[in-house]
Formats: structure tokens, sequence, C-alpha cells
């Protein structure tokens, strides 16, 4: 019903966290330290970043019935793919569509990452320190990019693809070594999956 429900894995009796409003909530997470709950919400002018936290922090999710919902963002911008990287620390977004931002955890310090000429999907690093995304440019083309996350990049956009065929879905692997995505290749244009190794000594 658009709204945001917990739930145990074992007795599996949902409880609701968001009520009372008319309001859509999509795009649900836990933080880190699972003391929090990002998510969504569209209330129709705009999508903005909420957070739900237990009225009672002693109890486990399931057993409270009562949660403090706080807005982190308040405005009229449309907010899409939410992530959280994987330290914990810093939030990420597309926000009206052709950009992608991060900010600090509790919705804070926005900064602008890169843009793209339509919706961008990425994916963090394990470090926290990158995100790879495909990124559209102007002949009309994917590519798999390698971002610097630092207010101070260490390094500038990498074009990791490089190909006029179509390249979507990059993925880092669990250790960070390698990313693999789908791409097009050859006569018969399939899509197969493409990995790259990002260690030298690889």
């Amino acid at each position: 019903g658009g709204d945001l429900w917990i739930m145990d894995t074992v007795l599996k009796k949902p409880v609701q966290v968001t009520k009372g409003t008319i309001d859509h909530e999509t795009e649900c997470m836990f933080s880190k330290d699972d003391r929090a709950i990002y998510f969504l919400r569209d209330n129709g002018l705009g999508v903005n970043i909420m957070r739900a936290t237990r009225a009672d922090p002693a109890q486990p999710w399931w057993l409270n019935t009562e949660f403090k919902v706080e807005a982190l963002t308040d405005d009229t911008h449309t907010r899409n793919n939410l992530g959280l990287s994987p330290d914990g620390e810093t939030l990420s977004y597309t926000k009206d569509v052709f950009a992608l931002k991060l900010s600090d955890k509790n919705g804070k310090n926005e900064r602008h990452l890169v843009d793209g000429f339509s919706q961008i999907y990425y994916d963090w690093a394990p470090d926290s320190k990158w995100v790879c995304a495909t990124l559209k440019d102007t002949a009309d083309n994917y590519d798999i990019w390698i971002l610097s996350t630092d207010p101070e990049p260490a390094a500038p956009p990498y074009n990791l693809s490089r190909h006029s065929d179509y390249d979507m879905g990059g993925t880092w692997s669990p250790d960070g070594s390698k990313i693999a995505f789908f791409a097009e290749r050859g006569v018969e244009r399939e899509l197969d999956i493409h990995w790259v190794y990002l260690r030298q000594e690889d």
C-alpha cells in the first residue's frame, strides 16, 4: 500500500512503520549498524530521503509499535536509486534523473559526483572510495566509468569499457579486484558478461 513495514524472518508478523500519510514509500534499506532504515518518500511534489528509527531502541524492530520518521531532505527534487556506501557513512542517489549525488548519512553536505544523459546506474566499491557507473553520452552510447568518491578526487573519471557498443550494469567483486558488466560485442551483438581486472598484478 505504499507504506514501509518491518518483519522478522521467524514469526513473520509485519509491523507498519509509516502510517497516517498518503505518501508513497520506496527503496528501503537498513543502516550499517541496523539502527535506522533509509527510504524514499514521494509526496507528489518531490521524492525525498527519509530515516526511520525505533521508539524503543532496546527492543528489536519487530517488537516496536512506534517509530520516529524524519526527513533528511525536504524539497521538490526527484530522487531514486538510493544507496549507502559499504562503510555506512555516505548516502548516494540520482537526483532529477540525470545527476549522481552523494551526501553524509544524515542527508547533509550534498555534493555532485557526475552528470549523465539518461538514468544513471551505479555500484559502490567495497572500500567506499569509488563507484562504477553506467553513463550515457551524447552519441547515445552507454559505457562503464570509475569515479572517485573523495571530495578531492584521487583520479579523474575513467572510462573503463571504452567501446561503441552497449555496456551496462557495472558491479564490483566483493574483494574489489574486478568489475563485471554486461556488454554487446561481435557481429551477433550478443549480450554477455565481461569483467576487468583492476589490480596490476592480476
